[in-house]
C-alpha cells in the first residue's frame, strides 16, 4: 500500500506564490481537524456481456489491488491513460456505488488528530464532474443560492464561497453555456461548478478532469484554485488529470500513477522517484504519459512499485467490503424541496428566451395557420362537419407531439445535472421529477392556450365561456401528457435524430387509430384494441363532443336526415360514427389516467438512468 508521505519544505515554498489569491500569508492551515482517506487493496470489477448467448461470461478487472492514502491538506493529482481507471477510483472514493460491478477492498476514514477512524459518508465529500453542468440561464450568485436552499446551507455562505473562489465581480452575469447561450468564460464556469460543491464545506474533495477543455492559463488558474483550497481549510483534494502543463502539475503535493488499474506510483516526489530516467529540459507529465502508455514500460514501473505498507495495512488484512452511501443520503423535507426545485426550474426557463418564446412563437404561427386554413368553417351546414374535425385533429396533434419534442430534448442538459445533484446528495428524484414535472406541465399548457386561442376564433368554434373551459381543458391534458412522454423518452435520447426514432413509433400507431384517419367502424378487428389504447382517440372524441353536441344542421330536414351523411343534430352525427355523446366524464377519467400512467413511467425511466450510473 502506498502511503503519501508529507510535503517537503521546498514544495510547500515553490506553491505559496501559486496560490497567493487564497493563501496571502502563506502559511498551510493546521491540518489537524482534516480528515484522511485510506483506501486497501481496491479492486473493481466488472461482467462483460456474451459475445454468444451458450458462452460463459467474462469478467473484467477494471482495478486491481489500488492502495493509497490521502491527507488533509494536499492536493493530489491521479494521473493515467484513459482506461486506466482513474474516475472509477475517484468515484469510489467520493462513495459513489458502481452498481453493476463488484467492489472489494475498503475505503476508510480517521481524523488527522488522533487517528480515530470515523464513518465515511456522502455528507463528507463531494464530487467535482468533469462536465460544467450548469443551467445556462442563471447567474452565479442564482445557482449558489438555489442549491444553498436546496441543501439547508445558511444564505451567508454563499457569498463566502463566491469572494473565496473569485467570482464576486461576475455573480450577476448569466453562466451561458458553450454551445449556446453567451455567459461566462470556461475558467469562470469551471470556478462557479467548484463553488456549488464547497457550499456544504464537505472536509474531502474529489474533481474528475477539472482541466479538461481549459487553454493552460485556465487550467493553471483551476489547479491552483483547489491546491489552494486544500491548504487554507485543510481540505483533502484529489483531481483526476489527464496531461498537465509542467507549472500546473509542479502546483499538486502527491501524485498517483495508474495504468491498467494498477498502481505505478504514489507519493509526493515523482521527479525525484523517477529524476534517473527523466530526459532533461522535457515536460515531466508528458514523459509519465508516454511511459503509462507505452506496454513494455508500464509493465516495468507496475513490478518495480513496491512500497512498503504502513501499520494500518499489515497484519490480518481487512475484510472486503461492498462500498455504500445509501446510509448516509440524507433526505430533506419533500415540500420544501419541490419548491426549491420548481422555482429554479421556473426561473430558468424564463429567464433564458431562447427555451421558452420560440416555443410560444411557434404555437401562435401554427394557431393561426389551422384558423386561417378553416377560417369561419365551424358553422350548422353538412360542410362543415369534416373540416372541424381536421381542425380538431390538428390541435390534439400538436398539444401533444410538438410538446413531446420540446420536452425530450432540452433534457440532455438537465439529465446530466440530476445525476449530478443526486449523486452529490442535493435532493431526491421524487421531490426533483414533481417539480420539474409540474413547471413544464404549466409552461406546456400556456403554449398551447396560445395555440387553442387562434384556432377558436379563426374556425369559429363554440366560445362560450364553458364550452371553450371544457377545449381548453382537453388540450391541457394532451399537453400535460406530451411532457411526461418526452420525459419518458428525453431520459435515453441525446439529440434529434434518437427523439424521433423512438417517438414515431410509439405515437404514430396510436394518431392512426384516433378515429379521425380510420373512423372506428372501419378498423379492422384485429386492430381494435389500438384504437382503446390510443389516448389520442379519448381527446379527439371529447373535443367532438364538445363541439357538435347540442349543434343541429340548418341544411338538413327530417326527410334528408334519412340519407347517408345527412346529420340533423350533433348526437346523430355522433352515434353513427360509433361515439357516445354522453361519455365526457369517463372519457376525462380515462385521459388523467393515461397522464398518470405517464407521469408513473417517466419516474421509473428516471430511476433506471440514475441505477445505470
Amino acid at each position: 500500500k502506498a502511503h503519501l508521505p508529507g510535503m517537503s519544505s521546498i514544495r510547500v515554498a515553490m506553491d505559496d506564490s501559486i496560490v497567493s489569491p487564497l493563501l496571502e500569508s502563506g502559511d498551510v492551515e493546521d491540518v489537524a481537524s482534516g480528515v484522511s482517506v485510506i483506501a486497501e487493496r481496491v479492486g473493481y470489477s466488472v461482467w462483460l456481456p456474451r459475445s454468444l448467448p451458450w458462452r460463459p461470461r467474462e469478467k473484467k478487472a477494471i482495478l486491481t489491488n489500488v492502495s493509497a492514502e490521502f491527507e488533509p491538506g494536499t492536493c493530489t493529482a491521479m494521473m493515467g491513460p484513459s482506461g486506466s481507471g482513474k474516475t472509477t477510483f475517484l468515484e469510489l472514493l467520493a462513495m459513489f456505488n458502481h452498481n453493476r460491478g463488484e467492489v472489494t477492498g475498503t475505503v476508510r476514514a480517521q481524523q488527522s488528530s488522533d487517528g480515530e477512524e470515523v464513518a465515511l459518508g456522502r455528507d463528507m465529500c463531494c464530487l467535482i464532474p468533469q462536465d460544467d453542468i450548469l443551467l445556462a440561464g442563471l447567474t452565479p450568485r442564482q445557482t449558489l443560492q438555489y442549491s444553498a436552499q436546496l441543501r439547508d446551507v445558511d444564505a451567508d455562505r454563499v457569498e463566502v464561497v463566491l469572494e473565496l473562489l473569485g467570482l464576486t465581480k461576475c455573480a450577476e452575469t448569466r453562466v451561458g453555456s458553450p454551445m449556446g447561450t453567451r455567459g461566462l468564460s470556461g475558467g469562470q464556469r469551471k470556478r462557479v461548478s467548484i463553488a456549488l460543491e464547497l457550499l456544504s464545506n464537505p472536509p474531502l474533495v474529489f474533481a474528475d478532469e477539472p482541466t479538461s477543455g481549459l487553454d493552460s492559463k485556465m487550467a493553471f488558474d483551476v489547479v491552483s484554485l483547489l491546491v489552494g483550497l486544500a491548504r487554507k481549510d485543510s481540505k483533502t483534494v484529489v483531481c483526476t488529470i489527464h496531461q498537465p502543463s509542467q507549472k500546473a502539475f509542479r502546483a499538486f503535493d502527491h501524485f498517483v500513477l495508474l495504468a491498467l488499474g494498477r498502481v505505478a506510483f504514489a507519493g509526493a516526489d515523482v521527479e525525484a522517484h523517477f529524476a534517473a530516467d527523466l530526459p532533461a529540459g522535457e515536460n515531466a507529465a508528458e514523459v509519465f504519459m508516454d511511459w503509462l502508455q507505452d506496454e513494455h514500460k508500464t509493465t516495468e514501473l507496475l513490478e518495480a512499485w513496491h512500497p512498503d505498507e504502513p501499520a494500518a495495512a499489515r497484519g490480518t488484512p481487512t475484510p472486503p467490503k461492498k462500498l455504500s452511501a445509501a446510509s448516509t443520503l440524507r433526505f430533506r423535507r419533500l415540500a420544501r424541496q419541490v419548491s426549491v426545485l420548481a422555482r429554479r426550474h421556473l426561473h430558468d426557463k424564463l429567464v433564458d428566451p431562447e427555451k421558452y418564446s420560440a416555443t410560444i412563437t411557434v404555437k401562435v404561427i401554427v394557431g393561426i395557420i389551422v384558423g386561417l386554413v378553416w377560417i369561419s368553417q365551424a358553422g350548422n351546414t353538412q360542410d362543415s362537419i369534416f373540416p372541424v374535425q381536421g381542425a380538431l385533429f390538428i390541435v390534439s396533434i400538436n398539444s401533444m407531439m410538438d410538446t413531446v419534442f420540446v420536452t425530450a430534448l432540452s433534457l440532455t442538459s438537465s439529465r446530466n445535472l440530476l445525476l449530478r445533484e443526486i449523486k452529490n446528495g442535493y435532493h431526491t428524484l421524487l421531490p426533483r421529477h414533481i417539480a420539474i414535472l409540474a413547471v413544464d406541465c404549466l409552461l406546456a399548457c400556456l403554449a398551447t392556450f396560445a395555440l387553442a386561442v387562434p384556432v377558436t376564433f379563426l374556425v369559429g368554434l363554440r366560445k362560450d365561456p364553458f364550452h371553450f373551459a371544457r377545449f381548453l381543458a382537453i388540450s391541457f391534458i394532451l399537453a400535460a401528457q406530451g411532457v411526461c412522454f418526452g420525459h419518458c423518452v428525453g431520459t435515453s435520447a441525446d439529440d434529434y435524430q434518437q427523439v424521433q426514432s423512438l417517438v414515431s413509433p410509439s405515437l404514430t400507431p396510436l394518431i392512426l387509430f384516433s378515429g379521425y384517419m380510420i373512423p372506428k367502424k372501419n378498423i379492422p378487428y384485429a386492430f381494435k384494441w389500438l384504437y382503446t389504447a390510443s389516448f389520442f382517440q379519448y381527446a379527439m372524441t371529447l373535443f367532438q363532443i364538445n363541439q357538435f353536441r347540442g349543434w343541429k344542421a340548418s341544411d338538413c330536414d327530417a326527410a334528408e336526415s334519412k340519407e347517408i351523411g345527412c346529420y340533423r343534430t350533433g348526437g346523430e352525427f355522433l352515434r353513427a360514427n360509433g361515439l357516445n355523446p354522453h361519455n365526457v366524464f369517463e372519457d376525462f377519467v380515462i385521459l388523467l389516467a393515461y397522464l398518470a400512467l405517464l407521469a408513473i413511467l417517466s419516474y421509473i425511466a428516471y430511476a433506471r438512468v440514475i441505477a445505470r450510473h
